[in-house]
């Protein structure tokens, strides 16, 4: 196969993927589903780790605040897309951790949430960007009118938690948190083959 052919056709399989994984321009998903910077490629589901992201696989995290936090941690790209959707709530003391194998950029949205939340992009243990009270959507919003947001830096964990609970733990861009007994990317990680996921 020539060089131009081959080009093609990774630009081919490249389109593809994007429209099936919802890289471009929209999300796609679960909500509030976790999507990756479009440069990057993303693994077919198969591809998934079937431990990762389970409920079993839970982390604690101490907030500025000095409270702790139970984690549920989403590391695989079923369970990020899927977030909290579908879900009426959390527990109090607890919150989702969307973990990536490394810092990349992550857009959240609200697909199929019924609850308001605070989001939290975490790099290492900085806090890197915040967006207060996402709202839920009202049943039946068009997937284009569904609140977005884009972390302001590559983040490697992304907190989802109650409305108002960021402000109440001091979870602010530039504080710092402390993963117990360790960081849920080493905990709980992502397969080599999720590398994009």
């Amino acid at each position: 196969m020539g060089s131009a052919a081959l080009a093609v056709t990774v630009m081919l399989i490249s389109a593809m993927l994007a429209a099936c994984t919802g890289a471009g321009t929209g999300p796609a998903g679960g909500g509030p589903a976790a999507r990756l910077d479009p440069a990057q490629p993303a693994p077919a589901e198969a591809d998934a780790p079937e431990a990762a992201g389970s409920p079993a696989c839970t982390v604690s995290v101490r907030t500025p605040s000095g409270q702790a936090l139970r984690l549920e941690v989403a590391a695989d790209p079923v369970s990020r897309a899927r977030g909290l959707g579908g879900r009426d709530g959390l527990e109090p003391g607890t919150a989702m951790a969307l973990v990536f194998p490394e810092p990349t950029y992550v857009t959240i949205w609200m697909k199929d949430m019924r609850f308001d939340i605070d989001v939290v992009w975490i790099d290492g243990e900085r806090v890197v960007d915040v967006y207060p009270r996402m709202p839920a959507p009202a049943p039946g919003t068009p997937d284009e009118d569904l609140a977005s947001h884009t972390g302001r830096e590559p983040a490697d964990v992304v907190l989802e938690l109650e409305a108002g609970t960021a402000d109440d733990l001091g979870l602010k861009p530039g504080a710092h948190v402390q993963w117990e007994p360790g960081s849920p990317v080493h905990l709980c990680r992502p397969t080599a083959r999720d590398r994009w996921g």
